[in-house]
Order: C-alpha cells, then structure tokens, then sequence
C-alpha cells in the first residue's frame, strides 16, 4: 500500500529483507531424509531371515511424534522361522540379540536390519516379545533368504542440515551392545566433513542421548534449525576412543531480497529470481524512475509520464535446411 506524503515522511528511512537461498541442485523441494535399499554385492554371503515384518509404533499428533519402545509384529511369513517359533502380529519385539549375548533393545526397524545383516543363515538368535502384558523370550534359527523377500532398509540419506548418508550398525562398548551410525558417505559441504569426521566413522550420540541408528539420526537431525550446534560422541573408524565432536549444521547463504531508503530507493528481487524491481525517488503521486522485470519482459517509466517495455519474442520452429518454405 502507498504511504501517504507528508513533511516528515521525507526522512529516509532504511530498511532490509535477506533470505536463505538453495545450492544448486534446490534440496528444498527433496524430503529432509529418506531410506534407501543396500543391495548384497555380486558373490555376498546369503542374506539371513526370519520372516518378521515389523512396524515403529507411533503416538501423538503429527507436529508431536513420539516413538513408543519396541516394534510392532505387522505379519509373520508363512513358513518362516518365525511362524514355527509360535510369533503372532501384534506382538511387540522390544529385544534381540545372539543366543547367549547381551540382547539389544529395539527402537527402530534398521536396528533389527542391522542386527539380521550381521548374522548367518542357521545362527540362532534370542528374542524377548511383549504379549499381552507380559514378556515372552522366544528362540528362532535364521534361514537364508529367498529371492522374493526384501530386507528393511538400514541406511539413510540426510540431505539438509548434516547432509550425508548413514548406515545402522549394532557393535559392542564397555560389554554391551550399542547401536550407532556409520557415516556412509559426506556431501563436500556437509557440516561433519568440516567436523573433521570421515566415511566409517560411528556416531553414538546426538546431544548426549544415544542414537538408535540412522534412522533415528536423520529424524532427530530433520526438525532442528539451520546452523544449530550440534554435540557427537563418535568412535572413529581409524581406531582410538570414542571423542566428542562439536558441529554447526548447515545453514545456507543468504541472499539480498530487498533494500529501501524511502523516498531515496527501494530495490526487490525474490530469491527465485522471476521478477526486480528498483524505484529512484517515490514520491507517492510521481516518481524520478522507476524499472520492473517480470520474466523477460522489462518495464521502464520516467516521471510517470513516459514509459515503454521490451521483451523477448516466442521461439518458433524453424523448418529444417533445404526445404521449402
């Protein structure tokens, strides 16, 4: 809306409009992350399986997820090891581990990936189920997998704020099992990169709570702030102590949108870059000049009184060399 003239009005008056833009390549238009699918290299171990498709169970509304402890059974394949060890939908598995070992609590689908990625066909692994209130440990023997089935995806791409791939993998520290996220691979300006961290490397915490994997680093990475400050426990994969890391996640550059000393100037351009405009002199009734582009077609006006556009012409078809026209 115009500003109305008055005396006082003629002081000039600063002001600025700046706004994150996208590198090349816009991530803004991408989800914040996704899974992908790890395909067994040509002549791999065969995969093992149970026959367990398994769920996150979610509560709350959509702007406050909460994650409940455990995996839902969503179905059980028929003739799998897991129908004959007597394992029903609706139950929820909330352990598992080797037989014999320390039993790994689950949080997320990847974990349980994970933990099937490090076994081999016919190893036994111990299961612990929620069932009507009340804890089952169920024992089950690992087949090799047939080619109709499809694991659950482990790794994850983060495209946004720490902008790098991560794989779950289960390990052990200080005697227990432990999940953590193994860096895959670093976009060149991915903030852990700058971090001084590398490919192999496991991250173990996000702001002193333990990671339940990739899965859960990508999803607590996604809602937080552009250039947030970040604290990692990490163990490299160089060998050493876990160390703490320190990062700043990415934040875009921010272009000029806007610039205004009225009545002297005022300048504006979006960041997508489809329209400026710049006006000398607003006077409100009259103005010294003022210039508009929307697309290619370019506005000019002096005074008011005398103004002209330019623009491009439609492209055509041209008919081919040689023929007639």
């Amino acid at each position: 809306m115009r500003r109305p003239l008055l005396a006082s009005s003629l002081l000039a008056l600063p002001a600025c409009i700046t706004i994150a833009s996208s590198e090349p390549g816009a991530l803004d238009d991408v989800p914040a992350y996704e899974e992908t699918s790890v395909e067994p290299a040509a002549g791999a171990s065969p995969q093992p399986f149970v026959g367990l498709d398994l769920e996150e169970s979610i509560s709350g509304s959509l702007e406050a997820m909460v994650f409940l402890g455990g995996l839902r059974v969503a179905a059980v394949v028929p003739g799998s090891p897991a129908e004959a060890a007597g394992i029903r939908v609706g139950d929820r598995l909330v352990k598992a581990g080797s037989a014999g070992a320390e039993p790994l609590e689950l949080e997320r689908v990847d974990q349980w990936s994970a933990l099937l990625a490090q076994a081999k066909p016919g190893d036994s692994m111990a299961l612990t189920l929620e069932r009507d209130g009340g804890l089952v440990e169920v024992p089950v023997r690992t087949i090799e997998r047939g080619s109709g089935h499809r694991g659950a995806a482990r790794r994850f791409v983060e495209r946004r704020k720490a902008r790098c791939i991560v794989e779950t993998e289960i390990l052990t520290l200080d005697g227990r099992p432990r999940s953590a996220a193994r860096i895959v691979e670093l976009a060149p300006s991915s903030p852990l990169l700058d971090a001084d961290l590398k490919p192999g490397d496991r991250l173990l915490t996000l702001d002193g709570v333990e990671l339940a994997g990739a899965a859960d680093f990508a999803r607590r990475i996604a809602p937080m702030a552009w250039g947030t400050d970040v604290s990692l426990e990490v163990l490299p994969a160089a060998g050493g102590g876990v160390r703490k890391v320190d990062a700043e996640l990415y934040e875009p550059e921010r272009h000029w949108t806007q610039f205004q000393v009225w009545p002297l100037v005022e300048w504006a351009e979006p960041a997508d870059e489809t329209r400026s405009s710049i006006e000398i002199v607003d006077l409100w009734l009259i103005w010294l000049f003022k210039y508009e582009r929307v697309g290619e077609t370019r506005s000019y006006s002096i005074l008011r009184f005398l103004s002209w556009e330019t623009g491009v012409g439609a492209l055509v078809e041209e008919p081919a060399a040689g023929a007639s026209r």
